[in-house]
């Protein structure tokens, strides 16, 4: 039954992964968002969810990276048993996840966002869109040249 339970979250999560940069890049309502984002991930589900693994693992391996030796250096210098090493131990870890956590929470936006890019060009032609507006001349521009 759990693991029915896991199953269907990860479906979910990958289904609706992609409504925070729909939401605030479209500007629609939430319910709008939400079907837009399901409809963006119809077909793609093995694709985006391999993509999603592979990012969570290596956020994993950077965390791990970043925090792992801090906390080796935290546990000798908490061995003294004084209270000021106890302090710095404590203000050496909070800021190695803070520093960690900021780290792997603007990789995984970024990967968010890339992805539903990536998604709206292969459903949307969004390429072709970007690429006609960007070749058309600019409104209000000194006497309607370009560069």
């Amino acid at each position: 039954m759990i693991l029915v339970l896991i199953a269907g979250a990860v479906w979910f999560g990958v289904r609706l992964g992609l409504v925070a940069p729909a939401l605030a890049l479209e500007g629609r309502g939430l319910g709008t968002t939400l079907a837009r984002a399901w409809r963006l991930t119809r077909g793609s589900f093995w694709r985006l969810f391999g993509i999603y693994l592979l990012a969570s693992i290596i956020v994993n391996v950077a965390s791990s990276i970043i925090t792992y030796p801090i906390q080796l250096g935290s546990g000798f210098l908490s061995t003294s048993g004084t209270g000021a090493a106890t302090l710095g131990t404590v203000l050496t870890l909070v800021l190695a996840t803070v520093i960690s956590t900021a780290i792997t929470t603007i990789f995984l936006s970024s990967v968010v966002a890339i992805l539903y890019i990536d998604v709206r060009m292969r459903r949307e032609g969004l390429d072709v869109q970007l690429a006609t507006a960007a070749a058309q001349p600019q409104a209000g521009g000194p006497s309607g040249t370009t560069r």
